[in-house]
């Protein structure tokens, strides 16, 4: 397993902030653009995109703290499955996953599942070892790589 955990974790971010920069810019202009309360009382729309610029403002403050806080380098795994770990699962399919702190989860990049230790997968992943079997609804894996 060749993978570079931080920079897919990484480039998953940086991804998701422009989506949702580009959310944002499209939310301010409907904004900008709706009625406000004076030139139309029973619109809401105006409201509406208020609400929405401070949401999608919010989740790109939190998502510029979590690419801050990334680690300069990650740890190399003693075979034991930790936050950070790169898992290899063969099951009926096979799954890369990277295993991460709560609200890094949630994504997938270049193939690579980014997964937090609080989701189910997560959750049953953390400290298993290489050839330890999980099951998660239904489907049987085999732990076949960690690093």
């Amino acid at each position: 397993m060749k993978i570079d955990k931080l920079s897919v974790i990484k480039k998953s971010l940086e991804e998701e902030l422009k989506t949702t920069q580009q959310a944002l810019n499209s939310a301010v202009e409907a904004r900008d653009s709706a009625p406000s309360a004076m030139e139309s009382h029973t619109d809401t729309t105006r409201n509406q995109s208020e609400k929405m610029v401070t949401a999608l403002t919010s989740q790109l403050t939190n998502l510029k703290k979590m690419i801050e806080s990334l680690p300069e380098t990650i740890p190399v795994s003693q075979n034991r499955i930790d936050v950070w770990s790169l898992v290899e699962l063969i099951g009926s399919i096979r799954l890369s996953v990277i295993l991460v702190p709560e609200g890094y989860g949630g994504k997938e990049c270049d193939g690579v599942k980014i997964v937090s230790v609080e989701a189910p997968l997560g959750r049953s992943l953390l400290g298993k070892k290489i050839g330890n079997n999980i099951s998660i609804l239904d489907n049987k894996f085999i732990i076949s790589a960690v690093a």
